[in-house]
């Protein structure tokens, strides 16, 4: 009865995202007893616990970032993220940087308990640490590409943390994320004893792209190509030989490297915001950016009646079990490809391209200008992964979002302002150190 009691307490603990200011939060150990997590059966609910938090991110931003950038609309005629016309006061906003710093204090809550227990195996503790810190890590990679400088949290020491300043980005990448991911990367699981765990937490692949996704970043190209190659060597993920058979279910495909989690008690809403109520229609941008003859359209949208179009790509209103892709074997090829063409390998860099081209019904680019080739690049994952939340990012890591956004939202866009995204007001309230983006 006290392990069931403990569980119970922990994931309470563990799964609450609330709207409280995490860098405002009590010391933990005033929060919950210090002696609720005793073995590994413990650390393992603990740790699973961490995933909803990124369920609550996925269903909170995922459609936001396509509004964002230039996938998605709104039912709503002056909508803040379809304009980039952001509050720092905005409730969502808010709740996105709470949500992923809870993240990171349950991560290195589990982390400092862990390393006390001494019944836990060395082979299950490293396990756990390495999957523990991919998952901070992943939390840091969204906080610096949405807010810009965030303040580095290494503790859960409240009086810390609450008037901790900003840190640079390219020094949390380089001093904190890429040895995380390094050490995560000796320490996870190849997989798991279950395909749904395999997919939806954090394997080695899973911490190699993300990894990559690092590397690129950081425009260390050499880097990433050769962890590109790791992963597309690895023959246990493979292309879908079918677009369409990527999100006809819930099922999990060979070209899935990391999903997140959604069934029947944790549903994703994707598809009620789709496809059912469409609050997010897509844009006709988006609409009109596919080649004539690509198969990707008719997956990727359906047309209601004629010129009239949904989100086509989440489809499972019940059990509302749509499990998004946060990375997938065609990205690598797409990443690969854009790491070759700055390294000037422009055959090489085709030959990925024309691997998703092919796969979609196209023909073949051919070309020797680099920036043409890039511009390729840019198209591909524009149609490839649209509405799978990477154009912002995209746009922002390859200094394009003026350029593109500009031409399409002239009347709102601003360059000054609208590549980050406002700290919620409430930490500026509660952190005397901490500072303003630009222009809020």
């Amino acid at each position: 009865m006290k392990n069931l009691i403990r569980i119970v307490i922990l994931t309470f603990f563990l799964v609450s995202t609330g709207c409280d200011d995490f860098l405002e939060q009590e010391p933990v150990d005033e929060l919950i007893n210090e002696n609720v997590i005793q073995n590994a059966d413990d650390v393992t609910v603990a740790t699973l616990g961490i995933y909803n938090g990124f369920q609550s991110f996925g269903n909170l931003l995922f459609p936001q970032l396509n509004q964002l950038a230039d996938h998605a609309n709104s039912q709503l005629s002056n909508n803040e993220f379809v304009q980039n016309e952001l509050l720092a006061d905005s409730p969502s906003l808010g709740q996105v940087w709470n949500i992923l710093y809870k993240v990171i204090h349950d991560v290195t809550f589990i982390l400092g308990e862990l390393a006390q227990l001494e019944n836990v195996s060395e082979t299950q503790k490293n396990a756990f640490i390495g999957e523990l810190k991919f998952l901070r890590a992943y939390a840091y990679i969204n906080l610096c590409q949405l807010y810009g400088d965030v303040p580095l949290v290494v503790s859960t020491n409240s009086d810390v943390n609450r008037t901790l300043p900003r840190t640079e980005v390219n020094e949390i990448f380089v001093s904190f994320v890429l040895p995380e991911l390094l050490e995560a990367n000796q320490l996870v699981p190849e997989a798991y004893g279950d395909i749904t765990s395999t997919k939806t937490r954090a394997t080695r692949a899973a911490v190699q792209t993300l990894l990559l996704n690092t590397y690129m970043l950081l425009e260390q190209w050499n880097e990433a190509e050769n962890m590109a190659n790791i992963l597309i060597s690895n023959p246990d993920y493979a292309l879908e030989p079918s677009y369409e058979d990527l999100f006809r279910d819930s099922t999990f495909s060979e070209e899935s490297i990391w999903q997140i989690y959604y069934d029947e008690n944790d549903q994703s809403n994707l598809d009620n915001g789709h496809r059912t109520l469409i609050f997010y229609p897509p844009t006709t941008h988006i609409i009109n950016a596919f080649e004539s003859g690509d198969i990707r359209f008719n997956t990727a949208l359906a047309e209601l009646q004629p010129g009239v179009f949904i989100v086509n790509k989440f489809r499972d209103v019940v059990p509302g079990d749509d499990r998004p892709y946060i990375y997938r074997l065609a990205e690598i090829y797409l990443f690969r490809a854009e790491a070759r063409a700055q390294q000037n390998n422009l055959t090489g860099a085709l030959e990925d391209v024309n691997t998703i081209r092919n796969r979609s019904g196209l023909p073949d680019l051919s070309g020797s200008d680099r920036n043409t080739i890039l511009l390729a690049i840019e198209q591909e994952r524009h149609v490839e992964l649209c509405f799978e939340s990477k154009r912002w990012y995209d746009l922002l890591r390859t200094d394009r979002a003026d350029t593109v956004l500009g031409a399409l939202k002239p009347e709102t866009w601003d360059p000054e302002i609208d590549k980050l995204l406002p700290i919620p007001l409430q930490e500026l309230d509660n952190n005397p150190n901490i500072t303003q983006n630009p222009g809020y």
